[in-house]
């Protein structure tokens, strides 16, 4: 059985007998949670996105495409065609293993934190 967006929402004011503004207002953020739950925990290859991104020179960072909740892994491809699969490691690992962010070279680390998005 499947239900539209305004459908879900109509159910959810009913059910909780709340149709003050804040509580409508904060209905599209609890979706959106309940969503990021769901595929964390179901973990089904069924909503798995493929993406690709250019790393840019003296930019510490990736941007993540659009509508990412999880990374499971990552990985680079250098321009000789070897790929260097990126471990997950905490932040502070990372800033122990490379405390200089104005180093250089390939770290084949990537801080879990930035993983996983609520």
């Amino acid at each position: 059985m499947s239900i539209t967006y305004n459908q879900l929402v109509s159910r959810i004011k009913t059910t909780s007998e709340d149709t003050s503004t804040e509580f409508v207002g904060d209905i599209p953020a609890f979706i959106e949670r309940a969503e990021a739950r769901l595929t964390r925990e179901i973990d089904s290859y069924g909503v798995v996105q493929y993406a690709t991104s250019n790393m840019v020179i003296g930019d510490p960072f990736i941007t993540k495409p659009l509508n990412t909740l999880i990374i499971k892994n990552l990985n680079i491809l250098k321009s000789d065609g070897t790929r260097i699969n990126l471990l997950q490691k905490t932040d502070e690992y990372l800033n122990d293993y490379w405390p200089q962010r104005t180093s250089t070279g390939v770290l084949g680390i990537m801080p879990t934190l930035a993983l996983i998005i609520y």
